[in-house]
């Protein structure tokens, strides 16, 4: 006996999943039954699921060019208050449009 399952999502994510599905041939019902099934079959989620941040809660990229950036010369700080870093940053900037 077949049950459905009803879910909503955004508008937006189903239009781009759609169109993606078409390209490989399958329609949305086919796809989730496809995922439940290989859920069932190994007792887990069938893909990796991972955060893309770092343990600092940025993006890799993000985490490089910071540790880039710290690892120059011409760094400026540290500071002992945020206003401070505002203000070296102001003047930073200025330099640099110069």
């Amino acid at each position: 006996m077949a049950k459905a399952v009803q879910i909503r999502i955004d508008d937006q994510l189903k239009k781009d999943a759609d169109f993606i599905l078409e390209d490989i041939g399958l329609d949305m019902p086919t796809a989730i039954r496809l995922f439940l099934k290989k859920l069932v079959l190994l007792k887990s989620i069938p893909f990796e699921l991972k955060s893309e941040k770092t343990i600092n809660g940025f993006t890799p990229d993000f985490e490089e060019e910071i540790l880039k950036a710290s690892s120059q010369k011409d760094q400026i700080g540290p500071f002992k208050t945020a206003k401070e870093a505002i203000k070296a940053l102001k003047r930073l900037t200025k330099k640099t449009k110069a």
